[in-house]
């Protein structure tokens, strides 16, 4: 007997969708894309495919509650988001932004820009100095907002990802550590909550996860922006 699907099941389908299209080269803008209640306040993911994977599932979460946004594209670097993140904050104003980068930025490539070891001559696309100068842009802008601003630590990698090293990863997460705390930014740890897990979610590439991580990643993440949706709605102090 065939299983029928419910009203319950979207939400799952909206990752599995984007976990296909992502696959495939596809480009997986459309389904982070939805009309908005305009009673709503408003909350802006800003992120690499890691954000984009949970997006969905985070917004079935504030159904009702929060318009819950992510840029029509995969965020990617520090460099990246620095150069676009006018783009990604659009005209309209937010009462909630979540930002991070840094799976990017650790990746290694060659001259020719293709994925690359070590071992191999490839080097980290965003040497850390870099990461910490765009990170100061990117918040000095994210500062210019009346949002409260969230920022998400890069999540882990399998040890299967030899292009990717956990180190790398350690040491972009502390610096960016250091930065939002001088700014007084709010930090979501997901990468220490899934390395907490016994057996993370990681799809078979070891970067991305499964459509059940995805959900795990945003059921971690959304107190932090429920609570920052109640800062925003409270008067300033005078």
């Amino acid at each position: 007997m065939k299983r029928q699907f419910n009203s319950t099941d979207i939400p799952m389908l909206l990752v599995l969708c984007l976990i296909t299209v992502a696959a495939r080269g596809a480009n997986p803008s459309a389904l982070l894309q939805v009309a908005e209640d305009p009673k709503l306040p408003r909350v802006l993911i800003i992120g690499d495919s890691i954000s984009m994977g949970f997006t969905p599932p985070l917004r079935e979460k504030f159904k009702n509650k929060a318009n819950v946004h992510h840029p029509p594209e995969n965020c990617r670097s520090s460099r990246q988001t620095a150069q676009r993140i006018d783009q990604y904050l659009g005209k309209k104003p937010w009462d909630v932004i979540q930002f991070n980068c840094g799976i990017h930025d650790v990746t290694y490539l060659n001259a020719a820009g293709t994925v690359a070891t070590p071992e191999q001559g490839g080097k980290v696309q965003v040497p850390l100095d870099e990461y910490r100068a765009n990170l100061e842009k990117i918040v000095s802008r994210l500062e210019q907002t009346d949002a409260v601003i969230i920022w998400c630590t890069t999540t882990p990698v399998t040890k299967v990802v030899k292009f990717r090293l956990t180190d790398d990863i350690a040491r972009y997460n502390e610096a960016a550590k250091e930065i939002m705390q001088r700014h007084g930014i709010q930090i979501t740890d997901l990468n220490a909550s899934i390395l907490k897990q016994e057996t993370p979610s990681w799809r078979s590439d070891g970067v991305h996860f499964t459509a059940d991580g995805y959900q795990e990643s945003a059921d971690f993440v959304a107190p932090a922006i429920e609570k920052a949706l109640s800062d925003a709605r409270k008067p300033a102090r005078p």
